[in-house]
Formats: C-alpha cells, sequence, structure tokens
C-alpha cells in the first residue's frame, strides 16, 4: 500500500470514529507511558462549539505527565481515559511551551521520522494552529506526547497570529452627524460587511478567556479564530453591532469606563454619546463580556495632554481598577473578579500601569498598537487591530492575516 492509500484509508477510519463519536481503549503501558490500542480523536471546545483538532494514532505510546494519563498535544494537555479512551481536554498547560506556530491548510499526518520507511504517529485536522519546536529541511519539527513529530511544510503555512479587532463608535451615516471625519467612527454598513466577511471565510469569534487559555498554553486554538472589541461602551455597539453579532452567533469584548456606567443609558442621540447602562448589559450578555476601560482614567491632563495612565501614581492607578472592576462586577452579580481583563485608554501605559493591573487581578491588558497576538506575547501589552473609516475590506483581511 502507497503512503496515498494509506492516508487515505486512515483518514477514512478517523471520520468514521468522528461522526460516531466512538473512542477505543487504550493501557497503562508502565508507570510514565500510555500506549494507544486503537486511533483516538482528540477535540477542544471552542466558542461553546466541539471542533475536532486531531487524533492520536493507534499503537502510540506517549509520555505521561508524573504518572498521570496526560500527554502532551498541541498547546495544551490532553487526557486519555483508561475505562472508555476517551481523550478530552486537561487544565494543565504544557511543558514544552513552544512559541512559534504553524497553520494547517489542510487534515496532515505528524510522522515519527522523515526517513522514507516513516509512519503517521499523530493526525491534525485542516486550520489548525499547532506548536513547532523547530525545522530540518522542508520538514517542521513538533511534540507530540514526548515524541518528536514531523510535519511537511507544504501542508502548513506560518502563523502570523491571532487578531484582536478594535472598534469604538459606529453610526448609519457619519456624514450627517457631528462624527464626520472622526477616524474612531465607523458606518454600519461598514461593519455589517466586515461581519459578512470573517463569517464567509469561516472565521470563528473567540472570547478573551479562550485567548487567554492559548496564550497560557492551554487551549489548542483554531487558524481562523478573532476577537472583537469594543471600547468605551458607546450605546451603538448595542443598537448596531449586537444584533448583526447575535444573528451570526459571534462574540464580543466590551470594555466599559466605570464612570460612565449608569443604571441605565440616555435616549439614542446620533448627534452625541450615550453609554451601556446596567440595564442594558444585563440583556446583551448572550454576545457580550463586560471588561475594564477604567473607572476614571479616561482623561488626559489640562496641561500637556498626557493620559492619566501615564501621570498618576501606582497607589492612585491600583485604586481606579479596584473601584472599576468593583463597579462592572456589579453585571455579573457582584462578582467582581470576573473583571480581569483590561483596555489601555487611547493604548497609553506606564510602568506603574502595568504592576497595578498585575495587583489588582488584570491577567491580560491590550495596547492600540498594530499587531496580531502571537504565543510568547506579553500579557499586558497585547497589541490590537484597529478599524477606521479609511479601512477597506481588503485592509480588513490584511489585518486579519497579520500583514497589515
Amino acid at each position: 500500500m502507497n503512503e496515498r492509500e494509506k492516508k487515505k484509508r486512515i483518514f477514512g477510519a478517523i471520520a468514521s470514529l468522528c461522526i460516531a463519536g466512538f473512542f477505543m481503549m487504550e493501557t497503562q503501558a508502565s508507570a510514565d507511558q500510555v500506549k494507544l490500542h486503537e486511533t483516538m480523536p482528540v477535540y477542544e471546545t471552542i466558542n461553546n462549539q466541539q471542533v475536532w483538532i486531531g487524533a492520536l494514532m493507534k499503537g502510540g505510546v506517549y509520555a505521561a505527565a508524573n504518572g498521570t494519563r496526560e500527554v502532551e498535544f498541541g498547546n495544551r494537555k490532553v487526557t486519555i481515559s483508561l475505562d472508555g479512551g476517551t481523550v478530552t481536554a486537561s487544565s494543565a498547560p504544557t511543558e514544552t511551551e513552544a512559541e512559534d506556530t504553524i497553520i494547517t491548510k489542510k487534515q496532515q499526518f505528524i510522522f515519527n521520522s522523515i526517513g522514507t520507511d516513516r509512519e503517521p504517529m499523530a493526525i491534525l485536522n485542516r486550520n489548525v494552529r499547532f506548536p513547532v519546536t523547530g525545522k530540518t529541511g522542508a520538514w517542521y519539527t513538533v511534540n507530540v506526547g514526548g515524541q518528536e513529530g514531523y510535519i511537511h511544510q507544504q501542508s502548513v503555512e506560518e502563523d502570523n497570529g491571532i487578531p484582536v479587532l478594535m472598534y469604538h463608535h459606529m453610526v448609519e451615516n457619519p456624514e450627517n452627524t457631528v462624527f464626520y471625519n472622526n477616524s474612531m467612527v465607523i458606518k454600519v454598513a461598514e461593519f455589517q460587511k466586515q461581519m459578512d466577511y470573517l463569517k464567509q471565510k469561516g472565521y470563528r469569534t473567540i472570547t478573551l478567556q479562550e485567548l487567554e487559555s492559548y496564550l497560557r498554553h492551554e487551549k489548542n486554538m483554531v487558524g481562523k479564530a478573532v476577537v472583537i472589541t469594543f471600547d468605551d461602551g458607546n450605546m451603538s455597539t448595542l443598537k448596531y453591532a449586537y444584533p448583526i453579532l447575535k444573528e451570526y452567533g459571534m462574540k464580543a469584548t466590551q470594555f466599559l469606563i466605570g464612570g460612565r456606567l449608569n443604571q441605565k443609558s440616555r435616549p439614542w442621540d446620533e448627534n452625541t454619546l450615550q453609554y451601556v447602562g446596567f440595564d442594558e448589559a444585563a440583556v446583551t450578555g448572550d454576545v457580550y463580556d463586560y471588561q475594564n476601560h477604567t473607572l476614571g482614567m479616561h482623561l488626559r491632563e489640562p496641561v500637556g495632554g498626557l493620559p492619566y495612565l501615564q501621570t498618576k501614581t501606582y497607589e492612585e492607578i491600583k485604586n481606579d481598577f479596584l473601584a472599576a472592576e468593583e463597579r462592572i462586577g456589579r453585571i455579573y452579580d457582584g462578582d467582581s473578579a470576573h473583571i480581569k481583563y483590561l483596555a489601555y485608554p487611547w493604548g497609553q501605559f506606564s510602568p506603574q500601569a502595568i504592576q497595578a493591573a498585575r495587583d489588582t487581578g488584570i491577567t491580560m491588558a491590550f495596547t492600540t498598537e498594530t499587531g496580531n497576538v502571537k504565543l510568547g506575547d506579553d500579557l499586558y501589552l497585547l497589541k490590537r487591530q484597529g478599524v477606521a473609516p479609511r479601512h477597506t475590506i481588503e485592509d480588513f483581511a490584511a489585518k486579519l492575516e497579520g500583514i497589515y
């Protein structure tokens, strides 16, 4: 049987396993190893959907962590059940923590060598991010359960990172309002076009919780993943963006200015700004996750114009972050611990702001520096892709691909 026929036969078997939801048995080969008797699919939950990532091959012997049945697969560990052979996600991060990644262009074997006698040791589905440990000629090297594997470069592309899109405000016809020529105000029709593009191209919106798990090597991720964020909490994002996102089953994050968060938003007026209130937030949580844009630090000094986060003391900033977490946490029945993501106003920060974020339970913070997010990035200096009226759909596509 040649390699093409072998691949077709194995992929067919894997497809049958996935469709049937049937998992095979395995045994504990030793105190520190797990041996598979049959091929086992590996899944990941992304945006509340179970996604097939790949499979571990029959006959494989994998290193298990500290006498457990946890083996490394991609960007996380998976647990193999002795009683049913089910491969499930583990809460433990990988130990390898490779920072360079590739994205599969099609279903692809991971081989145990690059020689002519190579045999498949694992399978990756198409559109999957996978960390690599190096490259030998035309072959990327990867870690699968403590074993070195190889993926050919023709079947993958380099990963330019996950785009975190940044929006502020939108109206139907900015040219007829006081927001004409405002670089932070886009047309509703353009936002619709951009979300249409995401849907048509097969992108999945992920939450900041999922992004953090990925960056901490606790989650595998698809290639076409995108994060959508809105700064300031403008009501236009509920009036216009919310129904579009809801229709497509998309998720997004709102960074709220806590000091502007009242019980209810003021009546809509396209020539002024209104902000999300507790009442509006309470009924839009199926799409939006509400996070921190400071309580009262979205201001500049009257003399010199420097942002408050660059001029205020550590204690002042820390107290502001804590107060914002408490106030925005009221959306989640007083659970201030839910508020653990921050967008710096105007993307400006300082050493004391970063330290205050760390000390108040914030686990990721975002700037406005242009770029995509990659494994190994500083979690308190994460980049975003701002979307402005001047950006064409071609620009938008380039931002998604990390080449803008």
